[in-house]
Parts: C-alpha cells; structure tokens; sequence
C-alpha cells in the first residue's frame, strides 16, 4: 500500500513544474521584445569621411652652379728653419747671454756663449812666430844668393887667371927650361883649388831656389796654420746667425764642452711651415698642378700651382685666420698612404691678425683650405639631404619620391650633386626617417627659398 503511494505524482509538484515553465517562457518573451524596441530606438552613428594627412617638409630648389673645390686638411705650424748650434772647438764655457732661456728673442751676431781662449790664443801667437821665422828665412836666402853671384864671378875671375898663370909657367919649364916642376906643379895647384872654389860655390847657387822654395812651402803650412788657428780662436765665441728665438738650451756657465756637443736651438720665425696630409683622392681629382711642370725624366709630381691657402686656429677658427701659399709636394707617406703638402707663411702675415688676436705662432695646430679645381654644373645640397645610398628625396607632384643621385664631393656641410637632378626640383632638406614612397607633402620653402611648383 505504501508502495502504490510513491509511485504516483503529487499533483503540487507537477503544478510547480508548470508554473516554472511559464515563467520562463514570459521573461524571455518580455526581453526579446525589449530588445527589438531598444534597436529600433537606436540612432545609426555618423560616417566620417575619410582624409590622409599630409607631412610637412621643408625643400629647395635645386640649382646648378659652378664651386670651386676646397681641399681640407690639419697641420701644425713650424719654424721653417731651425738652427742647431753646437761647439766647433773644445773648451770651458766662461760666459753665457743672461738672456740665453727658452723663448727669449735675440738678434743676429749677438755672443751667445763664449769659451775659455787661451790655448787659441796661444797658438794663433806660436802661428804667427812661425810665419815671420819662415819669412825671415825666404828673406835672407834671397839676399845670400846675390851676393854669392857676385863671389861667382869674382871666383871664376881667379880661375881663369890662375889657369893662365898656369899655362904660361908650363909653357916656360917645357919650351924654355924656365923654372922649375915644382914652380909648375904649385900653379896647376892653384888652378884647382880656384876651381873647386867655383864649382863649391855654383852647386850651392843651384841648391838656393830649392832652399827658398822649400822655406816658401813652410811659410804658407805656417800660414795655413795660422789661419786654423785663428779660425778656432774665433770659435770661442759662439754668435747668433740669424734674428731668432731660443727653442732650446743645454749649456751653463763653466760647463765643458767637446766639439760637436749641440749647445742650443734657434728658430728662426721668420717664415712658418705647416705640413699638411692630403687623401690621395683628393690630390689627384681636385689638386692643380702647374701645366709642363713635370720632368720627363723624373718620376714625382708636377710643381703645383701656389695659390693662396687659408690657415685657421683649430682653438679659434672665427678670429685667428691667416693667408698662407701652397709650396710643395713633400712626400707621400707610406704609412698612412696620405700625401703631405707644405704651406708657407712669412712671418709680417703670421704676426697680422684681428685686434687682441694672437699671432700664428710654431706648434699651433690649424685647419688648412686649398682652392682646388671647379666642378662645373653641380647642384649644392646639405650635407644631409642625401643619404649614404646617394639617394635624395624630392617633392613630385605634392607627393614623396626618391631619387638616386651621383655625388661628386662631401665636404663640410655640403654634398654636390652631378646626376639624378634637375635644375628646379624640389629636393626636401628636411631629416626624414624611412619615408614611404608616395607620401603625400606639405612642403614650404627652407630659409626663405620659393618651392617650385
């Protein structure tokens, strides 16, 4: 009985079931017509149009002309020439200029350093003892040969008189039986010692030019000793040799010097160098070389042409500037495969400047300008304007376009263009970074230039 009960729904249950159902089946009714009233409510929102934005750049227009190349390089200022005075004789310093310090100017023939002269003296005094000994003797040879020509002939004069005394004593003891052998023999005695007084005296006649000569020889080793003797003696003293500065110094008072012991530097600032490093390319491409200059037979560069070359204070470039002249090709270096130039400047333009500027002075580093060759029908641009693809963009109906370019020269700020350009176009000056090609452009003139249209 009991299990006949379970089996059997209770009608309250069944009639939750439903009541849930319905529920249901409003709310959901109720809310899908909630929505179609709320989208019908909705107002559709407002299209916008569509713009694209332009980008603004500066351009300018490209214009051809024609530069003349400036050829860059460093270098240090130097004395063109520096004199190393160093001792020619030995001796012991006994006086030095009281101003003989490093950077004291001294002017020509002033005495540096003087060194003991004693022993010079001495020997120029023993020189001229000697060149008057050896005079003396040339004198007094000169004089005893003529007066032994007079006994010459005085001695030949006793000969032939003896010779005839002789013949007629010979005579006499052979054809008349006149005196005596003896008598004979005495005379024939005196022919010969007549003689030999004649010959005696004619071979030391013969040996008086050999004599002489031989004295004259002395007296000029004599002189020439003298000479080097008071060319040492003058020595002593050593004097400046041209209107210089003193660079450097290594002597003091009583200091012993040998010859050839360097003893000072003077510099001679009347003329200044630069030697200046050039790229090889740059030599070759924009430097000018004098026409029929170069040797044939010689394999180095042409004389090239001296133009005027500014030199600039690397410290000061705006206020220290001075005018200088292109000398020389000195040497192409083989270490760092540039070739060095030499610039000149006289000392008046080096010492010339603006007011309260200092003058151009060795060991001053400087920035050098060459006038070099003209590149004709070039298009001067920034410097960064053309990438390093050599490409340049430009301003083609208001939009953005590349352009590649051939680049002639970089210098400075400036790269000029020979190809890829027109006269006209509008190249933009302005940094962009990997624009899209086609971009559309505001453009407006740099620095007051019209853009073209």
């Amino acid at each position: 009985m009991a299990n006949t009960d379970m089996k059997r729904p209770a009608p309250a249950k069944v009639l939750s079931v439903l009541v849930r159902i319905v529920l249901c089946a409003v709310l959901a009714a109720i809310g899908w017509l909630g929505m179609g009233k709320l989208s019908r409510m909705k107002k559709p929102p407002a299209e916008a149009e569509a713009t694209e934005l332009a980008l603004h750049v500066e351009t300018m227009a490209a214009r051809t002309e024609t530069v003349r190349v400036k050829i860059s390089g460093f270098g240090e200022a130097a004395s063109l020439n520096v004199v190393r005075l160093a001792a020619e004789v030995a001796g012991r310093v006994v006086y030095v200029h009281p101003r003989l310090e490093v950077g004291e100017q001294l002017a020509r023939d002033e005495v540096l350093l003087r060194l003991d002269p004693r022993d010079y003296e001495a020997a120029v005094a023993r020189g001229e003892a000697s060149l008057q000994a050896y005079a003396d003797t040339v004198a007094r040879l000169e004089k005893q040969l003529v007066i032994d020509q007079s006994r010459l002939s005085t001695l030949t004069r006793n000969l032939e008189l003896a010779e005839k005394e002789y013949a007629r004593a010979k005579r006499l003891f052979e054809q008349d039986e006149v005196g005596t052998l003896a008598g004979v023999e005495g005379a024939e005695r005196l022919v010969n010692t007549a003689r030999d007084a004649v010959d005696r005296l004619q071979g030391l006649l013969d040996t008086y030019p050999l004599q002489i000569r031989e004295a004259r020889s002395q007296s000029r080793v004599a002189e020439a000793q003298l000479t080097s003797a008071t060319a040492n003696l003058g020595r002593c003293e050593i004097r400046s040799p041209v209107d210089g500065r003193i660079e450097s110094t290594r002597v003091e008072t009583g200091q012993y010097v040998a010859p050839g012991t360097e003893v000072l530097a003077l510099a001679d600032d009347s003329e200044l160098e630069l030697r200046v490093p050039l790229e090889t390319r740059d030599v070759q491409r924009w430097l000018q070389f004098q026409e029929g200059a170069a040797s044939p037979s010689i394999a180095w560069f042409a004389e090239p042409v001296h133009v005027p070359v500014t030199v600039q204070w690397t410290e000061a470039p705006d206020t220290h500037a001075w005018t200088g002249t292109l000398h020389r090709i000195v040497a192409l270096n083989r270490e760092t495969r540039t070739i060095d130039v030499a610039i000149r400047i006289k000392g008046p333009e080096a010492a010339a400047g603006a007011p309260g500027a200092l003058p151009l002075v060795a060991g001053m580093y400087c920035s050098v300008e060459i006038p070099g060759r003209e590149m004709a029908n070039v298009i001067r641009l920034p410097r960064w304007a053309v990438s390093f693809r050599n490409t340049v963009f430009v301003v083609k109906d208001g939009r953005l376009k590349t352009v590649p370019v051939e680049v002639a020269r970089r210098t400075g700020d400036h790269a000029f263009v020979t190809s890829g350009l027109q006269a006209g176009d509008a190249v933009i000056v302005t940094r962009l970074v990997n624009p899209l090609e086609g971009t559309k452009l505001e453009a407006v003139p740099a620095g007051g230039e019209e853009t073209p249209e």
